[in-house]
């Protein structure tokens, strides 16, 4: 950017979008378009795939596998979106080819989009958008994601595994001595200490560091487990997985070269106990990407919103909730999604799962709502940062909710002040005044 110039971004949760919407004739939808466009740079989560329902079904997809045609892109391209963060726990709902699929599509549409790949050097490198004021880049990664969507390393000997640019995380669990030895009684007692010390012995795993004070209560030998550690406590300590930690800050820093702004999204479900609040392992990653030379780090995955942290200057979203929350209009669905809802796997419709399954989302006003931020950089600096209320029709019929509009000036307020709430623990003050918020800076 030359010395002066602005540039404006607005960032927005997950876009988990099922039906093309360029014909729509809703005012609220058409005004937050023009919104969208006149931004310089708008981003989104895209928890979709554009490869209409093909590709071998996982049964990782927890019952709700999210596919869709290739023009729900082209409308988000024509609504104004610039970049689709693309890492996240469905990107592999129709296995490696149908994320293969869904690249494809994406190429085909030119969407600029980060965090899948045909490798994990693929998925981990960062996007570049030329906007009209300067040239911004986008990575993106998960935390949230079942073992076989992590993409897989190249070596000079063998090929790398499509898939996506992960941040994993390591969860402690700390006990005072008493409860930690009830624990070890209990391992005992189902004879997973056995099975561990046998597997020692085979020489199928290792030790661990500190035999005394450290329990593994695990089934099997092999499975990650739960590790437990006599302490202070209880308490549950997360923190970011070091060698994914690395290889998405040094993203960050090849970025911080080659663009004037860097945008950071990462899909993170994990809590701190209550779900609107991130996880402790979110805080210091995100913490740590701003260090490195992101301009923003932004955060989707619980469905819902969280709270805002300016840190050194530059914004974190913890999540920014649903854009489009459409998961009830996909067409079909395999057999694996209706007897995880103990329905009839041959004879069950996707209507059928939506009236017995994930009745939580239904039932819950805030998975229907968010609030978009907009960010003003002037010189690289952050000069303004405005909240814009939406809302996504809870409570109407299910043609007719999912899709996002601006919201009226009861539920703008609503929204606002709930997201000023949940900011305050992070020091973060946002005033409302009609129907917009405004995060206070400096």
């Amino acid at each position: 950017m030359s010395a002066g110039q602005q540039m404006t971004v607005l960032c927005s949760g997950d876009a988990l979008i099922t039906r093309p919407f360029r014909n729509t004739r809703d005012p609220e939808l058409l005004a937050l378009i023009d919104i969208i466009r006149g931004c310089d740079v708008s981003f989104t989560n895209l928890e979709m795939l554009l490869n209409e329902y093909k590709g071998t079904p996982a049964v990782e997809a927890g019952g709700l596998h999210l596919s869709a045609s290739p023009q729900v892109g082209a409308d988000l391209m024509w609504a104004g979106f610039d970049l689709f963060a693309n890492a996240n726990n469905h990107s592999l709902d129709f296995g490696t080819d149908g994320l293969l699929l869904h690249i494809e599509a994406m190429q085909q549409l030119g969407m600029r989009y980060a965090g899948v790949g045909f490798s994990l050097e693929d998925a981990a490198k960062p996007v570049y958008f030329e906007s009209g004021a300067g040239r911004v880049a986008m990575i993106s990664c998960a935390s949230s994601f079942a073992r076989s969507q992590r993409a897989g390393e190249l070596r000079p000997d063998f090929g790398g595994r499509p898939g996506l640019n992960s941040q994993r995380y390591e969860t402690r669990f700390y006990l005072d001595s008493e409860r930690f030895d009830t624990l070890r009684e209990i391992a005992e007692a189902l004879k997973f200490e056995e099975m561990r010390r046998e597997a020692i012995e085979i020489e199928f795993t290792k030790p661990l560091d500190d035999e005394e004070n450290e329990l593994l209560f695990t089934p099997d030998w092999y499975s990650g487990g739960m590790h437990f550690y006599r302490g202070e406590g209880p308490e549950i300590r997360t923190t970011p997985h070091q060698r994914d930690l690395e290889r998405n800050l040094a993203s960050i820093r090849h970025a911080r070269r080659q663009a004037d702004l860097v945008i950071m999204s990462i899909h993170a479900h994990e809590s701190n106990i209550q779900h609107d609040k991130p996880a402790h392992f979110i805080i210091e990653w995100a913490r740590a990407c701003i260090d490195a030379g992101a301009d923003i780090v932004t955060a989707s995955g619980p469905h819902q919103m969280r709270g805002i942290e300016i840190y050194n200057g530059k914004p974190i979203f913890y999540s920014l909730g649903n854009l489009w929350f459409e998961f009830e209009t996909v067409n079909v669905l395999p057999a694996d999604s209706y007897e995880m809802w103990k329905l009839d796997p041959l004879t069950g419709s996707p209507a059928d799962v939506y009236d017995n399954g994930l009745l939580g989302f239904h039932h819950r006003a805030h998975y229907w709502e968010c609030a978009l931020p907009i960010c003003t950089f002037t010189d690289g600096a952050l000069t303004d940062l405005s909240l814009v209320p939406v809302t996504l029709g809870f409570g109407l019929p299910r043609p007719r909710r999912g899709t996002p509009r601006l919201a009226n000036a009861d539920d703008g307020a609503r929204i606002l002040a709930s997201v000023a709430a949940l900011s305050d623990e992070f020091g973060c003050r946002i005033d409302i005044n009609e129907n917009r918020g405004k995060v206070v800076l400096g």
